[in-house]
């Protein structure tokens, strides 16, 4: 019996870097590089609109993080 499971989360934009079937190498909008493995994750094509604000976004709350993290210490 063959059961789809669906993830709870959405999960965060990356952008692709390389592809070599299987595997794709993806950097996240926070800079940091991962691998794929397409037959464990289920892939989607955005617009370049949604991909280049969806980035600022994470960005920015990257560099907020950053800053509430300086003034804490």
């Amino acid at each position: 019996m063959r059961c789809l499971r669906l993830p709870w989360s959405t999960g965060l934009p990356v952008q692709v870097d390389e592809v070599c079937l299987p595997f794709v190498l993806v950097k996240t909008a926070r800079g940091q590089c991962r691998m794929l493995d397409v037959r464990r994750h289920r892939l989607a094509r955005v617009s370049w609109q949604f991909g280049q604000h969806a980035f600022k976004q994470f960005k920015a709350e990257k560099r907020e993080a950053a800053r509430d993290e300086s003034e804490e210490k």
